[in-house]
């Protein structure tokens, strides 16, 4: 899984410092691992392996810090964002999806508690209050949200509802929210089972693993 790589490569004692610089101390050695595989397996097998193996490493830091930047953005959890990455995935969406929504609902929920007629209008199909979604973070809110259009039988008037707080991508929401807040809590119990969840620290340390995945890919390519 993603994350788990995420975490062998982040949570190590030396936080991916020394073991880069160890890395380099063995350069020499993975040299000439490097000349008798490509001996034995060809030139093209040798860096294919290779390439494998960096690449995974890339895709889970990429993957980390993408998630890192959103967090950023719209003020919601590392941890929440990634368990809904994965529920966004089971259901057909992606977390694009999600996290557009989610600044779309923040500032729909600031403009109703502004008095702002368009924005109070879209809250009117669900059983909540500006207040208390005020009051809470963006990823309660989300979900109650959610749970509450879960309950709504119509299915016409509820993705009017979801487009109506969510923007144009509320609809692609619906999936997510069908079992309403305990589906949505499932699926990020799940995506935490499979070490899916990314930690708060694990995103801060993502674009340093990053830089020096970039600089382990350099010396691997210097093995030619």
């Amino acid at each position: 899984m993603a994350n788990n790589t995420v975490k062998t490569l982040l949570t190590a004692q030396d936080n991916t410092g020394p073991a880069f610089n160890s890395a380099n101390a063995n350069m020499n050695k993975l040299k000439t691992v490097s000349a008798g595989l490509t001996k034995v397996l060809g030139p093209l097998a040798v860096a294919a392996a290779v390439g494998a193996i960096l690449n995974m490493g890339k895709n889970a830091i990429d993957s980390a810090d993408k998630i890192s930047k959103l967090s950023d953005s719209i003020g919601v959890s590392t941890v929440a964002l990634s368990e809904y990455q994965h529920a966004a995935q089971l259901s057909g969406t992606n977390i694009e999806t999600v996290s557009s929504s989610l600044k779309k609902m923040q500032k729909n929920i600031s403009d109703a508690a502004d008095g702002l007629s368009t924005a109070k209008r879209a809250f009117q199909g669900v059983n909540l209050s500006i207040s208390d979604l005020q009051k809470m973070k963006p990823e309660e809110a989300f979900e109650l949200i959610g749970d509450e259009l879960s309950k709504v039988d119509d299915r016409a008037r509820r993705t009017q509802i979801a487009m109506n707080i969510f923007g144009r991508s509320g609809a692609d929401l619906l999936p997510m929210f069908k079992d309403g807040a305990d589906g949505i809590k499932l699926m990020r119990e799940e995506a935490s089972s499979l070490g899916l969840t990314l930690t708060q620290e694990m995103a801060q340390k993502a674009a340093d693993a990053k830089d020096a995945m970039q600089r382990l890919d350099t010396t691997f390519k210097g093995l030619g």
